[in-house]
């Protein structure tokens, strides 16, 4: 299907946790010692995998000799023939491999494998059990380049802030945060950046891009404290594995931005009446649940101060899918037959989520029956229209994961309300980063930032609460 795991992982839009499967360990059991296997010997079977991956030929049974039970149990030969094609319907023809890194990481040895296309690269992230087998398999944006490295903001003074390494949370799904909190006494109007789809980290980096930390820098440059935190499902990625099945939003996103929202307002440098949630992509979508459930619990009196939306989708996340897939089909004029059955097939999984026949054990367009129901019960527009407190709606009118549709939409809602502000950017595409033409994936490739427009602007609102 045209929605590569690369395409998951990279568009900040569709509701995956793992790019293809990440190993899983028992919650009650340290993970298992890392491979005796030397590190020149892992470099080599993960280079073996990914040239069995991308042969010609259907070597589906091969990659399989090479899992280790649970990783084969889990990603069966029908899924591993569809990984490769779904790669080069959306990048372009294979070229080849390139440098290797590797890494250990939770008890186990990470090969990184760089793997070039005709429309830009992608890390092959290889990870191996103690007997040498592969046990997790992603595909994510490659890392930057020296000369293709993030560079921050001109619009962020780091002389007018400082950061602070703070914890989101506690116990065994703590996760690791930073909160930039502008020089001065305070107390500071404060923000809670929520993550889009994937496995973000806290400055929800996709290729050579930093969004968050751009907000994070920019609006504490501007006297608005800014908290960020690892994702759930990036920190904590083997016990999240075991949860695929029955895990909703609630576990992969809410639950940590309610307790982010508790962190600032404890914060004795930050206005507990002065709490803003942001939301982007995903996040943005979930914002208004997230808001309903702080203002719903006892304490939530006052406890946001308001919301704002970047790139949130109002309509149905499925729906969004299959656009995308369309789209990124089409964007070289034509829709070869494998295209077409690719779209096709994106088409028959989604239609299965709306009609209601996933079994309990189904992972479908990578998350769990359970995940799918949640979300399908779901209004964002209802949600935000009930709402009693003011939101600002943000949106990129190149952006082709959440499009203007999905604005037009926001507006048709809350356009009369006086509680809401809605503004979108002629030239910024998903991440609020400015560019011409049709926005594509490559285009993440390319470093910049998000533009000052949209930070004085956020700013501003924020100010005038």
């Amino acid at each position: 299907m045209k929605s590569s795991r690369y395409l998951l992982v990279m568009a900040l839009l569709v509701a995956v946790v793992f790019a293809v499967l990440t190993p899983a360990c028992s919650k009650k059991e340290a993970p298992p010692p890392v491979s005796e296997l030397s590190d020149a010997e892992l470099e080599s079977k993960a280079r073996t995998l990914i040239d069995l991956l991308s042969a010609s030929e259907d070597k589906s049974a091969e990659v399989i000799q090479m899992f280790s039970a649970q990783m084969a149990k889990a990603f069966p030969a029908s899924q591993v023939k569809q990984v490769w094609p779904e790669l080069v319907s959306q990048l372009g023809s294979y070229e080849g491999q390139g440098n290797a890194r590797l890494a250990e990481e939770s008890g186990y040895k990470v090969v990184y494998i760089t793997c070039s296309f005709e429309k830009g690269n992608l890390d092959c992230k290889v990870v191996f059990d103690n007997s040498g087998a592969v046990a997790g398999l992603w595909f994510l944006p490659a890392q930057s380049s020296s000369t293709n490295e993030y560079k921050a903001p001109a619009y962020a003074d780091a002389g007018s802030f400082t950061e602070v390494q703070v914890t989101v949370g506690e116990g065994d799904w703590q996760l690791p945060g930073i909160l930039s909190l502008p020089k001065g006494e305070g107390p500071f109007p404060a923000v809670v950046l929520v993550h889009g789809s994937g496995p973000n980290d806290m400055d929800e980096t996709v290729g050579a891009n930093k969004p968050f930390k751009d907000l994070a820098w920019g609006l504490a440059t501007q006297g608005v404290a800014v908290l960020r935190y690892e994702k759930r499902t990036r920190e904590h990625q083997s016990k999240m594995a075991e949860l695929t099945s029955s895990m909703t939003v609630e576990q992969e996103t809410i639950e940590d931005a309610l307790l982010a929202v508790d962190l600032l307002r404890s914060h004795e440098r930050i206005d507990p009446n002065r709490v803003f949630l942001l939301g982007h992509s995903l996040g943005g979508m979930l914002a208004p649940r997230i808001a309903t459930a702080v203002t719903s619990r006892p304490s939530g009196s006052s406890t946001l101060r308001g919301v704002i939306l970047l790139a949130a989708n109002a309509r149905s996340l499925l729906d969004l899918i299959e656009e995308q897939m369309g789209y990124l089909a089409s964007t070289d004029g034509t829709i070869s037959a494998e295209e077409a059955a690719q779209v096709a097939s994106v088409k028959a999984a989604c239609d299965s989520i709306r009609n209601g026949t996933l079994k309990d054990s189904d992972v479908v367009l990578g998350a769990g029956r359970a995940y799918w129901e949640d979300l399908m019960a779901y209004d964002p527009v209802q949600t935000a229209q009930e709402l009693e407190m003011p939101l600002l709606v943000l949106q990129g009118e190149r952006d082709y994961q959440v499009t203007m549709a999905d604005f037009e939409l926001w507006q048709n809602a809350l356009g009369d309300s006086p509680n809401a502000t809605l503004k979108s950017y002629p030239a910024l595409n998903h991440l609020f980063i400015a560019g011409t033409g049709k926005s594509l994936p490559a285009e993440y490739e390319v470093p910049g930032n998000v533009d000052k427009a949209v930070v004085d602007d956020i700013a501003e609102w924020i100010k005038a609460q």
